[in-house]
């Protein structure tokens, strides 16, 4: 078995963080819209508990 270096294995590295980092701006954008009507919709949900009090 060949032993790879160390400067193969920080290419694959970075690589992989490239496409992890793309991955997660995708989906974070893509959901970030839904996380923030729901944390709206919760606020209301509060505001109107504390006004029934």
């Amino acid at each position: 078995m060949k032993k790879y270096n160390l400067f193969d294995n920080f290419i694959c590295l970075l690589i992989g963080s490239i496409i992890g980092i793309f991955l997660y701006i995708n989906f974070f954008t893509k959901n970030n819209k839904e996380l923030e009507t729901i944390q709206k919709d919760n606020k209301m949900v509060e505001i109107i508990k504390k006004l029934k009090k």
